[in-house]
């Protein structure tokens, strides 16, 4: 992929004179404000970054995708990723707060998509034939990955904002397999 020729002014170069008023430093500010995100939506637009809540969200994850890839794994494909795996705690643990067993919140995911269609896909990595197994195993790998604190936090953003449909369109687009 090409890359993009959007250019950000670095923050060092943006300064206000002691001289200024209140009154224009606050225009200012609120220019380099407009012209930061003027070229975010350049951004999502050149990443084909659907305009919603979590565009920017959804931009940053295009972009940590394609500068900071994952290093490819010698062995069998899997299908679990630190995002993947990541949503899946969060989902457990949505249940588990409700009142749910870990084992319980694993059978209850283990029957929804997109959990069903992602454990039945042909590459699973998962050693046990049991889905809420496989659910639960891989729960517990991530539930303390460094990645949670981010989930978890994005969860309750969501969740603050009473929207979560957008966080449930978020578990299903991670939950989707990778085009190569």
């Amino acid at each position: 992929m090409k890359k993009p020729k959007i250019h950000f002014t670095n923050p060092e170069s943006r300064k206000v004179g002691p001289l200024m008023t209140e009154e224009r430093r606050i225009e200012e500010v609120k220019k380099w404000v407009e012209e930061d995100i003027d070229k975010l939506d350049e951004l999502c637009e050149f990443y084909k970054v659907e305009a919603g809540d979590a565009k920017y969200l959804s931009l940053a994850l295009e972009l940590a995708r394609q500068f900071l890839p994952e290093r490819k794994k010698r062995g069998a494909k899997t299908k679990w990723n630190e995002v993947s795996g990541c949503a899946l705690a969060v989902e457990l643990e949505r249940l588990i707060e409700g009142g749910a067993t870990q084992m319980k919140a694993a059978k209850m995911l283990a029957k929804e998509e997109p959990w069903v269609s992602f454990i039945e896909s042909k590459d699973s990595y998962d050693r046990s034939s049991d889905p809420a197994k496989a659910l639960l195993e891989q729960y517990k790998k991530y539930r303390n990955d460094k990645m949670m604190k981010v989930m978890r936090d994005a969860f309750s953003y969501r969740k603050y904002i009473d929207d979560i449909d957008s966080w449930d369109k978020f578990v299903m687009g991670v939950t989707k397999p990778i085009e190569e």
